[in-house]
């Protein structure tokens, strides 16, 4: 991640923090100036009494998820039936949005769009949001479009006789 990290939960307060990342000996971890990997900080508190106290906790900088997916076929008539295949990072999860609407939490979903009009085309964000089990996510959006089923209109006179012509309008 490259966001920074209040570190929390020490006691006493009063004391500071030190190691790889840690901003001016304050509880603040930059995972981007720790690197990645696993790094141990310190807390140390001196009390009015001059006794010193030193605890660590280690922490484990990842690299970012990357979210990324490919969609076939990105456009068509309606109904259309699209699959998507993820290529984001390994273990991650998975959440399908189709103009914000969860659609699937699986890896690599098939869903069809069907377009309500007759005559205009309907253009859908699909935005794929992953998340480590860390918690730290990524999202990416691509568009796909779903063109209008046509509608056939046409009328024909209620009689006719052989060998009349009809016109069809």
């Amino acid at each position: 991640t490259n966001v920074n990290q209040t570190l929390s939960g020490f006691s006493p307060s009063g004391g500071s923090w030190s190691g790889p990342g840690i901003q001016n000996g304050q509880n603040i971890f930059n995972p981007q100036q720790a690197g990645l990997g696993t790094h141990t900080v310190y807390y140390n508190y001196i009390d009015p009494n001059g006794c010193d106290y030193l605890d660590s906790l280690e922490v484990n900088v990842i690299n970012i998820p990357v979210a990324n997916f490919a969609v076939s076929p990105s456009l068509g008539c309606s109904p259309l039936t699209v699959s998507f295949q993820d290529s984001s990072s390994a273990g991650v999860s998975h959440k399908w949005y189709a103009d914000g609407v969860l659609f699937s939490t699986q890896q690599n979903p098939t869903n069809t769009f069907v377009n309500p009009s007759n005559t205009v085309d309907q253009i859908v964000a699909i935005r794929l949001v992953i998340t480590a089990g860390t918690g730290c996510s990524d999202s990416i959006s691509k568009m796909i479009t779903v063109y209008p089923k046509p509608m056939a209109d046409f009328s024909l006179p209620s009689n006719s006789c052989a060998p009349d012509t009809i016109v069809v309008s």
